[in-house]
């Protein structure tokens, strides 16, 4: 199985947060390295926004800025996966743009997600 069809087989949970360390990591290396699978997952994730009903803040192809985060640092950053130094540099980035804190605030209001999020801020 090549790791575009892993992804693919495997997007739904990860998104639903049911992959094991292992599985998550092989998912997020691949986005790293294919602009196919990473569109495919910022499609997903604005689906969810729009699913939940949730503002449609974080559309990527009309982002004010080209320094914007995308929807997989978002989501790292909600969740608590970045490094310090990744963390420092988004945050740095929210100080000064409200578009992209609606993201994150937009991502954390996911009800699947709002656990996720307790527990990264718990690890604080």
């Amino acid at each position: 199985m090549t790791p575009c069809e892993y992804t693919k087989q495997h997007i739904q949970a990860y998104f639903n947060g049911v992959l094991d360390f292992i599985q998550r990591g092989r998912i997020e290396k691949h986005f790293r390295e294919c602009t196919k699978c990473q569109k495919l997952h910022e499609e997903m994730f604005i689906d969810r926004l729009w699913r939940y009903g949730l503002r449609n803040v974080y559309l990527l192809d009309i982002k004010p800025d080209e320094d914007c985060l995308s929807a997989p640092t978002i989501e790292e950053y909600v969740e608590g996966r970045l490094t310090e130094e990744e963390k420092k540099k988004v945050e740095d980035h929210l100080t000064k743009c409200s578009f992209c804190r609606e993201g994150v605030e937009s991502y954390k209001a996911v009800p699947e997600r709002e656990t996720k999020y307790q527990e990264a801020e718990q690890r604080k």
